[in-house]
């Protein structure tokens, strides 16, 4: 009779674990550096309503550098730290090239809403949330964020 009630309890097990596995497992999605640009040229011109040519100069920045970060990625075999450093310095080349395009206004605007996702982002990191189940929605950039800061 115990072997029979053991049986039956492994046999539950096991219908169970392959019904796990049967789920369909939420993929992250891989992004190009032209997916991650039209993103932040979209944000960015929503954020600030952007004129046409004001758009085209900052998508092509955001192209620019969605190249060199997603290059830097894939080639990095550096530790952590120095790919933040890295991913640092371009996001300051960055700012240079937004500097240079967007008004002074429109600059600030643009800082002070990168702050507050990086806050955002930070609090979600303290509250134990899983940044990668919504592709790093934690930078207040809508839940399929293809870049992180």
């Amino acid at each position: 009779m115990k072997k029979l009630i053991l049986s039956a309890i492994a046999a539950l097990m096991i219908c169970g674990l392959q019904a796990q596995d049967a789920r369909p497992q939420k993929a992250r999605q891989e992004f190009t550096p032209e997916k991650i640009a039209q993103f932040e040229t979209e944000r960015v011109t929503k954020d600030l309503k952007l004129d046409k040519e004001t758009k085209q100069k900052i998508s092509e920045i955001n192209l620019r550098f969605a190249k060199e970060q997603v290059a830097l990625r894939q080639a990095n075999n550096a530790k952590r730290e120095e790919l933040r450093k890295q991913m640092e310095a371009i996001r300051s080349e960055k700012d240079k090239a937004y500097e240079k395009v967007l008004s002074p206004k429109d600059f600030a605007i643009y800082k002070q809403k990168r702050e507050e996702a990086r806050k955002k982002m930070q609090e979600r990191r303290a509250n134990g949330e899983n940044n990668d189940a919504d592709s790093g929605a934690g930078r207040d950039r809508g839940s399929d964020s293809p870049t992180r800061d």
